[in-house]
This record gives structure tokens, sequence and C-alpha cells, in this order.
């Protein structure tokens, strides 16, 4: 891709979202203030594996309800962002564990894996973990979003061949995860609903993403026939990987992606799980009862892309999110 190209592909993802200033007061007594959506520059890798259908059910709100494949399994999604330039913060890495759920009500039918694709934009990601290098994110996505993030040391690396992550907490070992980093090209454009829990309550957000991944997929592990070999995921001792191991992980994938550079836009909150749908309502979370919000102007293009709230405040000693 062309240098001018490229940087018209940006602008044109970029200046299609109106931004807010939000303030608000943090647990820790602190003002912040940040534009949203948060936007992000990223390189990222993720896998697909089976698990027990029954022992995620458990580990889920009432509320949700998880996708399920044909013969009682349901779907882990396990991956890390490689944060390469973030909208007012410095660079940071990512791990996630997501479970795919619809909300209950809707239907919900067994699928094979060759329909994992185009489903999934179609669903609801409720995150199980997601530890982060920088205590400043942790603390953001705790308290505006309810995610169930820590501080890890998250390592992330690529060759011609694959993206390895490692993550590991208090000197233990969650997971290591290697992906290939060639494959099928997929380009995509979605917006995805990510479901967090503040209060007691299921909020919901959406993130728009554009990324070219690179895809492998592995079809008939769903169906109980040998293939070519997929990537496979080495488990620790950490609670993380004793989580993982409760849920009757697969460790051998059925599907991968790889993009070496996404774009996203992260939104606030903008609805309660209420029943059996989600709807738009106020939010009622300490964070964001505290805080108000501003449309402003300011630059909405790759310039956007600024300093982190520690460099902004050098007298921060730091925070803490365990």
């Amino acid at each position: 891709m062309s240098t001018r190209v490229q940087a018209d592909s940006e602008s044109t993802f970029w200046r299609q979202f109106p931004r807010l200033r939000h303030r608000f007061s943090a647990a820790d007594g602190s003002e912040r203030s940040y534009l949203f959506p948060t936007f992000f520059e990223s390189r990222v890798g993720m896998a697909a594996f089976f698990c027990a259908l029954p022992r995620l059910r458990d580990v889920l709100p009432k509320a949700l309800k998880p996708v399920s494949m044909l013969g009682e399994r349901g779907v882990i999604v396990i991956g890390c962002y490689d944060h390469l330039r973030v909208a007012e913060m410095a660079p940071y890495r990512e791990a996630f564990v997501l479970v795919p759920t619809v909300v209950h009500g809707k239907l919900s039918p067994p699928i094979l894996p060759l329909a994992w694709s185009r489903l999934r934009h179609d669903v609801a990601q409720f995150f199980l973990a997601m530890p982060v290098s920088e205590p400043e994110n942790c603390m953001r996505g705790v308290e505006l979003w309810g995610f169930p993030k820590t501080v890890a040391s998250i390592e992330c690396t690529a060759d011609d061949h694959s993206y390895r992550c490692s993550v590991n907490r208090s000197g233990r070992l969650a997971f290591e995860l290697s992906i290939p980093t060639r494959g099928t090209p997929l380009a995509v454009r979605e917006r995805l609903m990510l479901v967090g829990q503040l209060d007691g309550s299921l909020v919901r957000a959406h993130s728009e993403v554009e990324a070219e991944y690179a895809v492998q997929r592995y079809p008939l592990r769903g169906l109980g026939v040998a293939s070519r070999r997929p990537p496979e995921l080495r488990l620790g001792g950490s609670p993380l990987g004793d989580l993982l191991r409760s849920l009757e992980v697969e460790t051998a994938a059925f599907e991968t992606r790889y993009a070496a550079r996404s774009r996203s836009a992260l939104q606030l909150p903008d609805g309660l799980l209420v029943g059996h749908a989600l709807e738009p309502r106020r939010l009622d979370s300490p964070a964001l009862r505290r805080g108000e919000c501003r449309l402003e102007l300011g630059p909405m293009g790759i310039d956007a892309f600024g300093t982190s709230y520690i460099e902004r405040n050098p007298q921060t000693t730091g925070f803490s999110c365990e």
C-alpha cells in the first residue's frame, strides 16, 4: 500500500468518529480526563478453542448464553494485542480470554466451526480475563467498562511465521500461544459488542474495528477428523491457567487470526442489560456518574494520538490495579 493511500485510509477511519471529552474522579481520588472513543493502532493475534459447554455456562452471568458448537461444546477466544499507538496514552500490551455469547431470548442453535467466522460480529463478547501491561489501562478498563483487568507481564514477538504471546502474573505463567502470521487474507470492518460488569450490572459498549487478518482454519477438528497440526495453547499454573483447565479448554485451536496492523475505536458504555434485552439506559457506575462528557471538535485524525496520563501528570506515582 502506498503512503498516500495508507494516509487516506487512516483519515477515512479516524475522522468518522465525533469525540467526547470525559472527565471523572477515579477511585483513588485523582481527576482524570480522556477523549472517547479511544483510538488504537495495534498488532493482534487470536485463536478460537473448543471447551466444555456446561462448564462455560457455570462461569457466565445468567443473562448471557454461550455460543454452542455441535457436540455440547462452547468456544473460548484467547489472544493478545500489542497496542502500538493509543490516543492520549503510552503503548501497552493486552491479553484477553473472551466468550462469545448471545442474550437470553435469542435463538442460538449449535453451529459448525465453518460457520464461526460469519457469526463473530453478531455476538456479545464477554471477557473472563484481560491482563494488561500498564496500571493506567487497567484502571480505565475496570472503572469505565467493568472489564476484569489485572496487571501482568506480557511478551509479544513476531517473525515471518508466527506471533508469540506469553502472559505471566506474580512470577507464574498464565498461558503461552503461538499464532501463524500467514494465512488466507480477510479484510474486515466490523462493529463488535463488548459486555462488562459495573456495580453488579451488565453494560454494553461497542468497538469499531478495521483490519486485514491472515486466517488459518482447522474445520475438521470440529468433526473429530484429523487434519494438519493446529497451533497449541500452553497453560501455566496461575489462577488464569487453572480457570482455563477447569473449563476443559482443548489446547489445539480450530481457527486463528493475525493482523500486523489493525485500527479500532472503543466507545464508552452506552446501555445496560435489562431483563432479556440490551437497552439504552443511563449508566450508574461511580466513574461515569461522577464524570461529565462534552463534545470536543479537536483533532479527529491520526494527530489525536497523544501522550499518556502519567506523561501529562508527572506528579502521579502510579495506579493500583490488582
